[in-house]
């Protein structure tokens, strides 16, 4: 007898047993659409991801920060701007740009709507094709104090913004904004935008969307000599923002007029010599409850000013004194805070992946781009008070760089 004669009655009987057992598998259940846990009393944020070298796959990452637990993701298009929330509804809210032949074809810039609970798509808005994507995600898009209007920043050179009924779901106006850029929510339905002469330009809508007021005001920093970084953060009636040479600039808006603080500098004579500086892209975050400011800073040249930071100095608002320092455990691109009373520290940090010994074989034998390539970036999270690093997570998309903190909804008040 052969040897494949031999085997055939064993195998055949494998198979007819294998056959009897894959019968009695249940099939699995389809469309099920898991829901996310509330956010009452945990801590979850939202990390942007314009997903370079991938620019045509934009994500919106959400994570459990208090576990580490990665909740979901959803696809938001061409180079990606950011996502908005909500304080009323539970929804997010997300600009986007596709086309028509994925990286071809007709442009449509939209403005989609996601379920809080599941992430679903719910519909969307066609705004004017002129959305605005750079690097730097902050102030591309608001949503006005009384959550009514979606407003987004638009350029083609020329500057404007497309105005959305998002309670109604519809496109109301584009209002022009020359010689000015990026947005910030003021009061109900007003915003400031920053122009290139150092003034505000202050826009306030009426209760359909339209245009109401548009007034500029006096020249409030030197653009030219010390221009402010659009990474500004908003606290209570006032918006703070850090010049690139390091001076805090402080703006107290009612929405009707716009008054200057005296800035004051984030470095002492002997730490500008030493070359500290501000750093990376989300740069700063303010705590409203302890009235701390959180900046990222490292050491380098004048042009470094968006290179990765190594140190968080906190400073009293009140003061203007550095009162704390946070030696971070990577460089980090961007950091955000939580603004409860057990609050947290967020960073998108630089992880190599690779023994610090071969870093530096590979830096010094082949140079800074020899390391890319091992390059990845991931949330890390920090006690806020202590500074103490409590955890990291992992895999977070292809270049993920804004953090915004997804704060429990709260309803609005009956009107009836």
């Amino acid at each position: 007898m052969s040897l494949l004669n031999a085997l055939r009655a064993p195998l055949l009987a494998l198979v007819s047993c294998s056959s009897l057992v894959y019968a009695n598998l249940e099939p699995d259940p389809l469309f099920i659409v898991e829901q996310l846990k509330s956010r009452a009393d945990r801590h979850v944020v939202t990390v942007s991801d314009f997903s370079i070298p991938a620019a045509t796959d934009g994500r919106v990452h959400i994570i459990d920060t208090d576990t580490g637990d990665y909740l979901g993701m959803f696809s938001t298009g061409y180079w990606y701007s950011g996502v908005n929330l909500p304080r009323t509804e539970n929804i997010l809210v997300s600009p986007e740009t596709h086309f028509s032949r994925s990286t071809r074809g007709e442009r449509i810039d939209v403005v989609s709507f996601y379920d809080g609970d599941t992430l679903e798509f719910q519909g969307e808005v066609s705004i004017p094709p002129k959305r605005f994507t750079p690097v730097k995600m902050q102030g591309t898009s608001l949503i006005t104090a009384d959550d009514r209007f979606l407003v987004v920043l638009n350029h083609t050179p020329a500057t404007s913004v497309s105005v959305v009924d998002f309670v109604a779901r519809r496109f109301v106006t584009e209002i022009d904004i020359s010689g000015c850029f990026n947005i910030y929510p003021t009061g109900d339905r007003s915003f400031l935008s920053i122009c290139g002469d150092g003034t505000f330009l202050q826009i306030t809508l009426d209760d359909q969307g339209q245009l109401s007021s548009l007034q500029k005001t006096d020249t409030l920093f030197n653009a030219l000599a010390d221009p402010l970084s659009v990474s500004g953060v908003q606290d209570g009636k006032s918006w703070h923002f850090i010049s690139q040479k390091g001076f805090f600039h402080s703006f107290l808006t009612d929405g009707k007029q716009l008054i200057a603080n005296e800035p004051w500098s984030l470095f002492n004579d002997k730490e500008r010599e030493e070359d500290w500086r501000i750093s990376g892209l989300q740069h700063l975050a303010v705590h409203q409850q302890s009235q701390q400011a959180y900046v990222l800073v490292h050491q380098g040249p004048p042009e470094s000013f968006e290179d990765p930071g190594t140190h968080i100095w906190v400073y009293d608002l009140a003061s203007g004194n550095r009162i704390n320092e946070i030696e971070l455990e990577r460089m980090a691109i961007s950091i955000a805070v939580s603004q409860d009373s057990q609050a947290q520290l967020y960073s998108i940090a630089a992880n190599f992946n690779l023994p610090f010994l071969f870093q530096m074989y590979l830096y010094l034998m082949e140079g800074e781009k020899s390391l890319e390539k091992h390059l990845k970036l991931v949330l890390d999270v920090y006690e806020l008070n202590s500074g103490e690093f409590l955890r990291s997570i992992d895999e977070i998309g292809n270049y993920p760089s804004y953090i915004q903190v997804w704060p429990a909804t709260v309803k609005a008040e009956s009107n009836d």
